[in-house]
């Protein structure tokens, strides 16, 4: 959405959508070797979209107390789309904290460590309106 606003407020703003994206992990593949790619924003953007309209389903790279040291190992697993019925993006499962808005569960004493207090698994509000402004805009 961010880019969007630039465009419309900026004179001339859509000439960044042709400024060059450097692109440290351009595959999904994390065992593949590391390489740079440089693409124009606007091929990085419709990537994105066409991802999330096909959907994608992976395994956090370097899953595990590395990058979260609470999380339940299923909560690693994501898949991620859009729901043809209602065009909504869905993702997460109910193991993982699926938007910034979560906060994962910490204390064995409470009883709640591992488990998100507001799991985002299915389609996050938050998430629901950024896709319905961006395809607004775009359209």
């Amino acid at each position: 959405r961010a880019i969007l606003d630039y465009i419309e407020i900026k004179e001339n703003g859509e000439e960044i959508l042709d400024q060059p994206v450097i692109r440290l992990f351009p595959g999904d593949d994390q065992d593949e070797p590391r390489k740079q790619v440089i693409q124009p924003l606007k091929d990085v953007i419709a990537e994105a979209l066409k991802k999330h309209w096909e959907g994608l389903k992976f395994r956090e790279w370097n899953a595990g107390k590395k990058i979260d040291e609470h999380m339940q190992d299923e909560g690693f697993n994501n898949q991620i789309g859009t729901d043809r019925s209602t065009g909504f993006i869905f993702g997460g499962n109910a193991k993982n904290c699926g938007t910034w808005m979560d906060k994962m569960g910490s204390s064995e004493r409470a009883g709640n460590k591992g488990v998100p207090s507001t799991p985002r698994d299915g389609s996050a509000v938050e998430i629901v309106g950024l896709s319905y402004s961006c395809i607004k805009g775009l359209s």
